[in-house]
């Protein structure tokens, strides 16, 4: 299991700032925080690091989204996971 602490930032020059955020309410693995202007705080559980990853991707080319900020990773199965690796 991978829980990620994310700050995502929307994209100023989208035009509906709602539609993101209805987009992003309907991921399965992401629970949304109060926005801040521009930046919604998440959280992401998902039950693999490579699944976490790949989200993290998939977040990143939604349309309204400008960047993620990725805050924290915690995991509990340091087995899959290279210190210093690409997976990290």
């Amino acid at each position: 299991m991978a829980v990620s602490s994310l700050l995502l930032w929307l994209d100023p020059d989208a035009n509906d700032p709602d539609r993101t955020l209805e987009s992003l309410a309907a991921q399965p693995h992401l629970t949304l925080g109060t926005p801040v202007q521009l930046r919604v705080p998440a959280v992401l559980d998902t039950p693999t690091i490579q699944q976490d990853i790949d989200t993290v991707a998939q977040l990143l080319a939604l349309p309204g989204i400008a960047h993620v900020d990725v805050l924290g990773v915690f995991f509990d199965d340091t087995q899959t996971v290279s210190p210093g690796g690409s997976d990290v």
